[in-house]
């Protein structure tokens, strides 16, 4: 047989491979007609997925290494003159600690300091602008939302996320990556390293967006930015920041807030210094050359500690040193005539209904770490910004625990959730809700409480004995005590399908992922989540109202009772004069 009869019998079946593989239709719209989006950066190809278009890894700075470690992000050169293949893979995440046992036989640090990427996503619906056409025209363009990950500000990444409950809708779904940890937020008082480093990669993204999106389909002018955890406090410091304001309509704070509690930036600055000093970078003639020259692992796997109260499990100091500060901070100063005019953005926020139990989990896992974070409760809490230093905390420790101070005992795991809650979560949460609708911001709030067939916790038990353990003795009820309800990030699984879709197999499930993705969609389209059609009769908070919530459960929208009221200001009531009042939002 000749070398040419050869190869053909082998393109003739590789074609086939592919053919069955993608199908007709795909086969046909990768390899003859592929995908090329005209942006005003350049060729952009993706791929056609089930139902949507993606496009991932698109550059929008210039990758933060060398020189550029720890400074301010630069914008990526454009146009670039070759066509950018983002229909492949994803990007890599922003350096990380391991967060996988199998990585760490492979690896010391996860991730690639060449990261500063952001994936779109466009139903077929979308009118994209292909080949040398016009862009679409503004009343084809659909909304945009911008999903900005959490993680504590040191963890996690934008690839993490599935996109394919938001495109059963008309929306433009983008998911952007930025810097973490030490790389994102080490903050010496200079120019080379200056802090925030993680809030200017996001500010840089979503101006990109705002030159690019509409020949992916998507409207600058309707932007609206969501976040949970870390990812929600980001979205709150873009909310304050003149230089984010024009970039964005409209926001949706999940499970964080601007008043949660944080390491007093004076102790993160003296952490910050230790940091320096234990890399070996405190007198020498150059410190911005040792710490670019730094080894990443060094850089990422090193937590600076400042007392007995930072605890560590897992990887995460506590309190976390790595964290953004605007007080003073050069964000706020740059501000232009045309910045000052701002909008004022609609918001939806809420928490869910067992926040603390994620982080109860840890505590409980091992009693010298609950018992060394109780011993040293007041110093810990006196770290924080949330911590006045002339309050008396007894009263705080009596209302949660009553004369048994040991919340290691399985009577008091309901209670030390609780305290985690409403200390971390629903205090500063309802502090924020009262800060903004009271600035004149379109506020709806809500309670998420869907108890679903998979949870952060039921995840994290998949990874660690430990934790299965823990829900064991807790989640079915072997002990007193049995906690109840949705823990934190337990909503995040029906808005992206983290798992599996066969594993939401209960019908109450899917009618949950279906009405999150309602709500959020709706608010995002046109501000207001009940929608045209379905009428939830979700009201906007007000003092006159007495900033009432809504309940998220079994797919409903449900009404809390005057009970349930109650006992969330009466429990939130114990720390009124523990939370400080930051008054920085919606300047």
């Amino acid at each position: 047989m000749s070398e040419i009869s050869s190869f053909n019998i082998y393109l003739y079946f590789s074609l086939l491979t592919l053919f069955s593989i993608y199908g007709p239709e795909k086969f046909f719209d990768e390899f003859w007609s592929p995908l090329i989006v005209h942006s005003p950066s350049g060729l952009v190809q993706g791929a056609r997925e089930k139902g949507h278009q993606a496009f991932y890894g698109i550059p929008y700075a210039l990758p933060p290494t060398g020189e550029r470690r720890f400074r301010s992000p630069e914008p990526y050169p454009t146009p670039w003159k070759r066509t950018l293949q983002a229909g492949r893979s994803y990007p890599p995440a922003c350096p990380q600690q391991l967060r996988s046992y199998f990585k760490s036989l492979l690896w010391d640090v996860e991730g690639n300091e060449d990261c500063l990427y952001l994936n779109i996503f466009s139903p077929d619906s979308a009118s994209l602008q292909l080949s040398n056409e016009s862009p679409p025209s503004q009343e084809n363009l659909f909304p945009v939302m911008v999903w900005i990950h959490g993680g504590n500000f040191m963890s996690g990444t934008a690839s993490d996320y599935e996109s394919i409950y938001f495109m059963t809708k008309d929306i433009i779904l983008v998911m952007i990556s930025y810097r973490l940890g030490p790389l994102g937020f080490l903050n010496l008082g200079e120019e080379y390293a200056r802090g925030n480093q993680g809030i200017e990669d996001q500010i840089l993204a979503l101006s990109w967006i705002q030159d690019n999106i509409s020949s992916f389909g998507g409207d600058p002018q309707r932007v609206t930015i969501f976040g949970e955890s870390s990812g929600a406090i980001s979205v709150l410091h873009h909310m304050s920041v003149p230089m984010s304001k024009l970039l964005f309509q409209s926001a949706i704070i999940q499970s964080g807030s601007i008043y949660q509690p944080t390491i007093k930036e004076t102790f993160m600055m003296e952490m910050h210094e230790a940091w320096i000093a234990e890399m070996g970078c405190i007198g020498v003639i150059d410190t911005q050359e040792c710490i670019q020259k730094l080894p990443l692992a060094k850089i990422v796997n090193k937590n600076p500690f400042l007392s007995d109260c930072n605890l560590k499990k897992n990887g995460h100091p506590f309190p976390n040193p790595w964290f953004p500060v605007l007080e003073g901070s050069y964000l706020l100063k740059e501000v232009s005539a045309e910045n000052k005019k701002s909008h004022a953005p609609r918001v939806m926020i809420g928490t869910t209904s067992n926040e603390g139990f994620l982080a109860t989990s840890r505590f409980m896992l091992q009693n010298n770490y609950t018992e060394g974070f109780m011993s040293k409760w007041e110093e810990c809490f006196k770290l924080n910004t949330a911590g006045d230093e002339s309050y008396d905390l007894e009263p705080v420790m009596d209302y949660y625990f009553g004369s048994n101070k040991k919340p290691d005992f399985p009577s008091q795991v309901q209670n030390f959730s609780n305290l985690i809650s409403d200390f971390w979560y629903n205090g500063p949460t309802f502090e924020t809700v009262k800060e903004i609708a009271n600035k004149g911001s379109p506020v709806y709030y809500y309670l998420y409480d869907h108890d679903g067939f998979l949870s952060m916790t039921d995840s994290l038990s998949r990874a660690s004995y430990d934790y299965w353990k823990f829900i064991v003795r807790y989640a079915f009820g072997q002990e007193s005590g049995k906690t109840n309800g949705a823990s934190h990030a337990d909503e995040l699984p029906f808005l992206f399908r983290e798992y599996p879709r066969n594993l939401l197999k209960r019908p109450v499930d899917e009618k949950m992922w279906r009405l999150m993705i309602d709500v959020w969609t709706n608010f995002a389209t046109s501000g207001d989540p009940n929608g045209a059609k379905e009428g939830y009769n979700w009201k906007l908070v007000s003092h006159k109202n007495d900033y009432t919530y809504i309940v998220l459960k079994n797919g409903e929208i449900k009404f809390p009772s005057h009970g349930q009221m109650k006992e969330q200001r009466d429990r939130l009531k114990v720390w009124d004069s523990a939370i400080i009042k930051k008054r920085i939002i919606i300047k």
